[in-house]
């Protein structure tokens, strides 16, 4: 079994200082709501057992992430002539 926790800890001590790099997006209202230092990994198995790290718990805005996961999914569904079909729309 992967060893999660080990794996969010190292993620999570690596990335921990470039969360503070960037700008938020001033165009997206709920961003303005959220604390720019929060970072956290949560992750939850089918069978139950949950992993952690950070800020978990924390208040998040999901602004961008649909945006990620539906280009994941067309990705599966369509991936050999997505970029086609994005410039023709």
């Amino acid at each position: 079994m992967i060893d999660y926790r080990n794996v969010f800890n190292t993620i999570h001590t690596n990335l921990n200082n470039d969360v503070h790099k960037g700008l938020v997006a001033s165009c997206i209202y709920e961003l303005e709501k959220i604390d720019v230092q929060n970072f956290g990994i949560h992750l939850e198995l089918l069978g139950g057992q949950t992993f952690v790290v950070g800020d978990w718990n924390k208040k998040l805005s999901l602004q961008s992430i649909p945006k990620v996961l539906t280009l994941a999914r067309t990705l599966s569904i369509y991936p050999e002539n997505l970029g086609q079909r994005l410039v023709q729309a």
